[in-house]
């Protein structure tokens, strides 16, 4: 056998043998997951908690529902662009809430997801809406939303939430979680414009289809360790019946 052959056998073996690894490893990222699911539901099953959220770190404080009253600073403030209500164009406002009875050590502010407003007159809304308030709401982890952040132009304007960016250029000294304020939303349904900021949220648990790159890993693993078997077979029958070392 030629030293061609086992180099190229070794090769398939090792393509096999690391895709099935990759299909092994997407079977734990998808039990993983599920266990990341049920504990998210049962977090939103909770009761809504207080100002003590604050002290809590984001993986922990995640999706848990939270009211709390305070003061909304009406500047600085910023706007996301491009979001619509009932096809109407406008911003949705992210506030500095000051957080009223705060647990001592903790972030006192907190960064606020207030909800939609209209495109017209959204910079005079926006520093209308400052002052004492109750919100009700849930919180969500920042570094779920941090890997997308772009740059603003101007601190005030922005395409997407990014809430340690947006935190930095409001200059908040916040908790490494946001507030989305609000009631749960069915899933089809948006947020009444007629009362505004027209808020609310969807109990949506962003997941990846595991089972299904699991299976598609190892079929390609199976794909290569059956064309790979073929070729090497068709290459030593080659070798076997060639001139060179006769027929059988």
């Amino acid at each position: 056998m030629r030293l061609k052959t086992v180099l190229t056998g070794l090769l398939i073996l090792f393509g096999v043998v690391n895709l099935a690894r990759l299909g092994l490893w997407q079977l734990r990222r998808n039990d993983e997951t599920n266990a990341l699911i049920a504990e998210l539901k049962e977090r939103q099953a909770l009761a809504p908690a207080g100002p003590e959220l604050l002290g809590i770190p984001g993986d922990q404080a995640n999706f848990r529902q939270l009211q709390i009253s305070g003061v909304a600073q009406a500047e600085p403030y910023a706007l996301l662009a491009g979001r619509y209500v009932g096809g109407e164009p406008g911003y949705h406002l992210i506030q500095r809430v000051t957080v009223a009875d705060a647990p001592p050590g903790a972030p006192a502010e907190l960064l606020v997801d207030r909800g939609w407003i209209p495109l017209d007159g959204a910079e005079d809304r926006a520093r209308s809406l400052g002052g004492p308030l109750t919100l009700t709401g849930v919180a969500r982890a920042s570094a779920e939303f941090d890997a997308e952040a772009p740059t603003s132009p101007d601190g005030r304007r922005w395409r997407v939430m990014a809430p340690t960016a947006i935190g930095e250029a409001l200059g908040a000294s916040a908790p490494d979680w946001f507030m989305i304020a609000g009631a749960p939303l069915a899933e089809s349904a948006s947020p009444d414009p007629t009362t505004l900021p027209a808020s609310g949220y969807h109990n949506t648990i962003r997941t990846r289809p595991h089972l299904e790159y699991a299976f598609t890993w190892f079929g390609l693993s199976a794909t290569l360790g059956i064309a790979g078997a073929v070729v090497l077979w068709v290459s030593l029958r080659a070798k076997v019946d060639s001139p060179e070392t006769g027929s059988i």
